[in-house]
């Protein structure tokens, strides 16, 4: 199964109509390990032969350069800049009348294009490529997405989410690389930002993991991508015997990181602004 669920309660909001959910099953998909810089082609047990097939033919005769992507225009904001001064003073407002500690407030760009989105999303990965990056097609829609964060993981009953808080760019030289990883490491802004949302996970873990088993296993660890430096933190739980999957999915969603906390008022906060 592959998809995605879209962000609560906003839905239907704005001029962009995407379904709440989706959910696909594939008779085939390609594994690309980058690291290893392989790729294995799985077929599902009951793909009809002719798809097999044709598949293969499709992959032996694709052209790596046969798509193209441009933009057609500038990215334009779709809050102006006033507006979005006016949302971040309400905030700032609000975290200190106590309602809130932390708030996402974040922007949305578009611009007109020509050409495949399949093609600038490969573009974006050989650029800025991220462990939890996805592409998906619908209808005649298409989602791109380039995420450094694992939200949640579970494997038997072991559960991992591994929230971000805390960014800095990739220096020039080795000197800059250097003094900005440090500066992020030592920012008491950003280790409060990242704590706040450890706490929220290591709540929401809690509802549905065994008692004592969540544990913060590692904090404001330094990682480092193409571009940026981020502070990561690593929160595991035996997830309980009679919560699934889905239960454990659920109850975590959306990821703090991409909220705010407390969780349910930062929320309501988004959603008013």
């Amino acid at each position: 199964m592959l998809g995605f669920l879209g962000y609560p309660r906003l839905q239907g909001h704005g001029r962009w109509r995407i379904e709440e959910c989706f959910l696909g099953r594939y008779d085939w998909a390609i594994n690309v390990d980058h690291k290893q810089r392989r790729s294995l082609l799985f077929f599902h047990a009951h793909c009809p032969e002719d798809t097999r097939e044709a598949v293969l033919e499709t992959l032996q005769n694709e052209r790596a350069d046969g798509d193209r992507f441009s933009l057609i225009e500038s990215f334009v904001n779709d809050l102006p800049e006033a507006g979005y001064r006016r949302a971040f003073a309400r905030i700032k407002d609000y975290i200190d009348a106590g309602d809130c500690y932390q708030v996402n407030l974040t922007q949305r760009f578009s611009a007109r294009f020509s050409g495949s989105p399949w093609a600038a999303y490969r573009r974006l990965r050989q650029d800025n490529g991220k462990p939890f990056s996805a592409f998906l097609r619908w209808d005649d829609k298409a989602l791109l997405s380039l995420s450094p964060e694992r939200f949640l993981e579970l494997q038997g009953r072991q559960v991992t989410t591994q929230p971000i808080k805390g960014t800095r760019p990739r220096g020039r030289t080795p000197e800059a690389d250097r003094q900005l990883a440090a500066a992020l490491l030592a920012s008491d802004k950003d280790r409060a930002e990242n704590l706040m949302i450890v706490d929220l996970l290591r709540n929401d873990l809690g509802a549905v993991c065994e008692y004592g088993s969540v544990q913060v296993r590692k904090l404001f660890e330094l990682q480092q991508f193409d571009n940026v430096f981020h502070l990561v933190s690593t929160v595991t739980g035996r997830l309980r015997q009679e919560f699934t999957a889905l239960q454990l999915l659920e109850t975590c969603f959306p990821g703090g990181s991409i909220t705010g906390a407390p969780k349910l008022r930062a929320m309501e906060i988004i959603e008013e602004l």
